[in-house]
């Protein structure tokens, strides 16, 4: 094998190494950067969560005012019609009272059910993490094995070429002993 082609091979083993070097460190990159994405989609999601709580806490206070005026009100009509000490008032403060436990009921439910996705929306964000590290570890190790059966390609040419050399370097010792054992010998 000549000189030429042994550098030709050594400089495409050499550019294959340095490619799936490039390859593994890219893959690195994506991971990390994956990594990043889904952190700040985690804080996106947290200010959104924390949103939502205070829209439920404005609600909910909403229900309260909401049945203190109804009970001013009922209060206001039953004494303007002197009916502030009889059993209607009392009613229509247990019907202000009912609604507003079901409306109360209603906002901490919803508050409860945006708390579960929220925390699914959490575990998804992991997961993706998660994903993007296998994917990460998935191309490194095929660059690795790719860098593998890339050595062993070569190392049966080099395994070859290097008998073709250790050939030759026979053939010019048998020459060189013959030459000088015959009747040229040095005695």
């Amino acid at each position: 094998m000549e000189f030429v082609e042994m550098g030709m091979m050594a400089g495409g083993l050499a550019m294959q190494l340095l490619g799936q070097s490039k390859a593994s460190t890219a893959s690195d990159n994506y991971y990390k950067t994956q990594a990043d994405i889904a952190g700040l989609e985690g804080k996106v999601n947290d200010q959104r969560k924390q949103a939502m709580e205070v829209d439920a806490r404005r609600r909910q206070l909403e229900v309260v005012r909401n049945n203190q005026k109804a009970r001013a009100m009922s209060e206001t009509t039953a004494t303007n019609q002197g009916a502030q000490f009889g059993s209607g008032l009392q009613g229509a403060y247990g019907g202000i009272a009912g609604q507003s436990g079901t409306n109360l009921l209603g906002v901490n439910q919803n508050l409860e059910i945006g708390r579960n996705i929220f925390g699914l929306d959490t575990q998804i964000s992991s997961d993706r993490v998660a994903a993007a590290g296998f994917e990460g570890q998935k191309a490194s190790d095929m660059a690795m094995a790719n860098l593998g059966g890339s050595i062993m390609g070569a190392a049966g040419k080099i395994g070859n070429m290097s008998g073709s050399i250790s050939s030759g370097f026979d053939k010019a010792s048998n020459s060189l002993q013959s030459l000088f054992s015959g009747p040229f010998a040095f005695k």
